[in-house]
């Protein structure tokens, strides 16, 4: 307005901003109550520089008269897929020019074409790779798919029409993989040298993974592979004790999910120890978790507690704890055991229900039960499978930024069904992982922090109610 305003009186300017961030779009309108105001603010103005930018001032047109735009190429492969390459599963952060260096190999690349969030501008973990002709397509597809970059093993494909959906491929069951724990290793080795590794032995492995602290990307020096079964044998006796930069590895079959009950007893006397609780519950088996809330009124007492505890254990000594204690008295107080459940729930199955959408396709998924080190990106493209995902949200502890253990995906609509039901259960970075429909605020049956328990959120209450509220 100070710059437009010496030609002229201004009786308005509009400038339009993004709906979403709130920020400038770039352009305005500005109208002078006279034409002789405009055209000598045209004439005089087009051109000037501002803040490093020239400005371009011409006369507005009525949408009406606007001749009409030529149609938009689509890079992701919609109007014109001649000679491309859609390439998947790709390591966050890359320069197209990495991407370029692995497609060289196959033929000339004219144009590499990385996704990213339109609003965070993050990478999507995926894109388009233009070869010259169809005879370089064909082997950079044979070459590039199933191929390791940087720990990830690549997918690459004919991209899809518009509109057109990926079909997953039934899996091969004549030989299943088995997942391998691979500890010991040196806090400097990468996915390639686990990888090359395996290879000098012989055995190929499908996919590897080195565990990464979240907070700075450093090694927690252990990883994962999975094979097909029919090497597992070879694979455990060749790689355990096989020196990898200096480190003997140790190597045996991955840890497998163990059904687990958690049992509640309540009505504990506030002048029975937490220690006696304790040791009570690890005499009868040995239990994963033992939660025995303290009570804020008196804290400073290290044994002042809200008189209940929740012990993990497996199902089978979870079941046979509570029928065997039923009138179990401790102190002279019968107390209360139960299988424990999560607040206001009343043993029927939770119902999905999503929140209205952020985006208007889209349905919101809660993800529960996440390792503390997994980062944003392995969600992004575990979901990216059933659909497209406009935001990965990840609550963080505020006092330390590390991660609470859950996470909201919005994934398309016709896609999260889909996710459910083949995520829920699924392991991710040693864990397996709960999805869900998300609760709206207010309606939540479950879900929360704590390392993705399927509890309410401990913010309020520890993520449990008092001994009543089971």
């Amino acid at each position: 307005t100070q710059l437009l305003s010496q030609y002229g009186v201004i009786s308005k300017v509009i400038m339009p901003t993004n709906p979403t961030t709130g920020s400038s779009r770039g352009f305005a309108f500005v109208d002078f109550e006279s034409q002789e105001a405009l055209d000598k603010a045209i004439a005089e103005a087009d051109g000037t520089d501002v803040n490093g930018r020239s400005l371009q001032c011409m006369p507005s047109v009525p949408q009406d008269q606007r001749p009409a735009r030529p149609a938009r190429q689509d890079n992701r492969g919609g109007n014109d897929r001649a000679n491309k390459v859609y390439v998947g599963n790709l390591p966050f952060g890359l320069e197209n020019s990495a991407v370029e260096e692995v497609f060289a190999e196959y033929g000339t690349v004219t144009d590499v074409y990385l996704m990213k969030d339109r609003v965070t501008g993050q990478d999507k973990g995926f894109g388009f790779v233009t070869m010259s002709d169809e005879e370089e397509v064909a082997k950079a597809i044979e070459g590039v798919d199933g191929s390791f970059f940087q720990g990830r093993r690549l997918v690459a494909r004919v991209p899809l029409a518009k509109g057109e959906r990926n079909t997953k491929k039934a899996p091969d069951t004549s030989d299943p993989l088995k997942r391998l724990y691979v500890g010991n290793l040196d806090y400097e080795a990468t996915e390639e040298d686990l990888l090359a590794a395996f290879n000098e032995k012989g055995i190929e492995v499908k996919t590897v993974y080195v565990a990464r602290d979240q907070s700075d990307g450093s090694s927690n020096g252990y990883g994962f592979c999975s094979l097909p079964e029919s090497l597992f044998e070879k694979a455990t006796q060749e790689m355990t004790g096989y020196e990898l930069m200096g480190r003997a590895l140790k190597v045996e079959e991955a840890a497998v999910k163990t059904p687990k009950k958690r049992v509640y007893i309540g009505g504990i006397s506030y002048d029975t120890p937490i220690e006696t609780v304790e040791t009570m519950c690890r005499d009868y088996g040995e239990f994963s978790d033992f939660f025995m809330p303290r009570n804020p009124e008196n804290y400073d007492d290290e044994n002042g507690h809200r008189g209940f505890a929740i012990v993990t254990y497996e199902e089978s000594v979870g079941e046979k704890f509570i029928e065997e204690n039923q009138e179990l008295e401790v102190d002279g107080k019968l107390l209360t055991v139960s299988e424990a459940r999560p607040k206001g729930e009343a043993g029927a199955p939770r119902q999905p229900r999503g929140p209205p959408p952020e985006h208007p396709n889209s349905s919101k998924l809660y993800v529960g039960n996440l390792s503390f080190y997994t980062p944003a990106e392995t969600l992004q493209s575990a979901f990216e499978e059933f659909g497209e995902v406009y935001e990965v949200y990840m609550p963080q502890e505020p006092s330390t930024g590390s991660s609470r253990g859950f996470a909201f995906v919005s994934i398309a609509k016709d896609g999260a069904a889909n996710a459910v039901k083949e995520l829920n259960d699924a392991e991710v970075d040693g864990r397996y992982i709960v999805v869900d429909f998300a609760q709206p605020r207010g309606e939540k049956t479950g879900g929360g922090g704590g390392g993705g328990d399927d509890f309410d959120s401990a913010e309020a209450d520890d993520g449990f109610g008092g001994d009543d509220e089971f």
